[in-house]
């Protein structure tokens, strides 16, 4: 791994007890790389979609 310019993302969660420790391998997302070069009004906000697509 590049340390001055990494590729990937090292999170940390703690709690009192544990530490979770994982590589984010899959960069940038999408919406940053420039995947959607034309975007409209979507019929369901993201957070809530995945709200839904969790309770199935």
């Amino acid at each position: 791994m590049d340390t001055r310019q990494p590729d990937m993302r090292i999170h940390t969660f703690l709690t009192r007890d544990h530490a979770i420790i994982y590589l984010d391998t899959s960069g940038e997302p999408l919406f940053k790389r420039g995947w959607r070069e034309e975007t409209g009004e979507a019929p369901l906000r993201e957070n809530l979609a995945a709200g839904i697509l969790l309770l199935a």
